[in-house]
């Protein structure tokens, strides 16, 4: 699913913790404003990070549904989501594999000592 693109126009710099700028757009008759640049995560790094300036033009991607979310660079973020995703994925399947193992070996534990006739 695509999402759409509408112009924004930068408001103002922010110096948050969690965002750089703040930027209004319309879309379907309405106006939404938005500091979100990301879609994971809510700021970029410093080091790839475009100076805006306020009343700067800016191509805002919304969400298909909820009109109210957009970002200005569609997709994850990169890198640290797979990083994140993998390494998610790995806890899954170890910890599963780790509680299959304890209760193997603990069926067969069981086992054993009822069959001990001592």
């Amino acid at each position: 699913m695509s999402w759409p693109t509408v112009e924004g126009i930068v408001l103002s710099k922010l110096d948050d913790e969690r965002a750089d700028i703040r930027y209004v757009y319309s879309y379907d008759g309405m106006s939404y404003e938005s500091t979100r640049e990301r879609w994971l995560l809510t700021k970029m790094p410093k080091g790839g990070a475009v100076d805006y300036n306020p009343g700067e033009s800016v191509t805002v991607y919304v969400h298909p549904q909820e009109h109210s979310y957009a970002v200005l660079y569609p997709g994850g973020a990169g890198l640290l989501f797979v990083v994140c995703s993998v390494l998610s994925g790995l806890s899954i399947f170890f910890g599963i594999g780790g509680i299959l193992w304890t209760l193997t070996n603990t069926e067969d534990e069981l086992f054993d000592l009822a069959s001990d006739p001592a």
